[in-house]
């Protein structure tokens, strides 16, 4: 693992409430990334790409298979949630785009969907990209 990713978790993880947390570690892997939404496709190599190492040095475009793995990386490394917790889930954006999106459990009634890589499209915390209800087509400044 990074060593600036292990001391940003590790900054984040003083948080004690734990959806606090969820929501820390949301923000800043949303956040991370640029990029436009197609750029997908002549960044195509990305969507496979699973070297936690290579993922964290890039900071330009980052594909929703991407964002999910360094979420779910901070989530589970921190200690203060477990991998059984955390569901990828797959689904489609305008029908016909694969998308990749989180569900990560907060207690025993509580569970909270994360779409990391969509957020800078306008899809809140705690809501997902699918279907038509994938956002804006542009990057909308936070």
């Amino acid at each position: 693992m990074p060593p600036d990713l292990e001391i940003q978790i590790k900054r984040l993880a003083r948080e004690k409430n734990k959806e606090v947390f969820l929501r820390k570690c949301f923000d800043f892997v949303a956040l991370r990334n640029s990029g436009k939404r197609y750029e997908f496709i002549t960044e195509f190599g990305k969507v496979f790409e699973s070297r936690l190492e290579k993922i964290w040095r890039d900071k330009n475009y980052a594909p929703s298979t991407a964002t999910t793995f360094l979420l779910r990386t901070m989530l589970v490394k921190s200690g203060k949630f477990k991998n059984h917790e955390i569901k990828q889930k797959m689904t489609l954006n305008w029908f016909i785009i694969p998308h990749q999106y989180l569900q990560v459990k907060i207690s025993k009634n509580k569970t909270i969907f994360l779409d990391p890589w969509a957020y800078k499209f306008g899809v809140p915390f705690g809501k997902y990209a699918r279907g038509i209800q994938a956002g804006k087509l542009f990057v909308i400044k936070k």
